[in-house]
């Protein structure tokens, strides 16, 4: 996980915080082996209305950090769930990128590539 604090500016604390009654604990208690959590970036001064020049940049963050914990749940080799869940990871992580290239490349110049010339 130390490439992940190398790629970007921004500081992310790993660790397990308490936390009642969220999806995480849901799957804890289902049986689950591996679940996790992200939360994004702010230090408390916007909540949840990044500026404008901050969402791609937690975007990118956030689809390294992805890529890195399907790498790991994958060479962990766990059980069945396991593989499923890897599975699942994997398929979010192809959308995930697909609709971020999408939007990425949608825009040029302030312009939509939609725009009429």
């Amino acid at each position: 996980m130390n490439i992940f604090f190398l790629e970007f500016v921004a500081t992310y604390r790993i660790g397990v915080d308490p936390e009642s009654g969220s999806s995480r604990d849901w799957a804890r208690l289902t049986g689950i082996p591996l679940s996790f959590t992200f939360e994004l970036r702010d230090n408390g001064t916007y909540g949840f209305e990044l500026p404008q020049d901050q969402i791609q940049p937690t975007c990118e963050e956030a689809y390294s950090g992805v890529k890195h914990i399907v790498n790991y749940v994958h060479h962990k080799k766990v059980s069945g769930a396991g593989t499923m869940a890897t599975t699942s990871l994997w398929a979010v992580l192809l959308a995930s990128c697909i609709t971020t290239t999408t939007i990425t490349l949608s825009r040029r110049g302030g312009r939509s590539a939609f725009d009429n010339e």
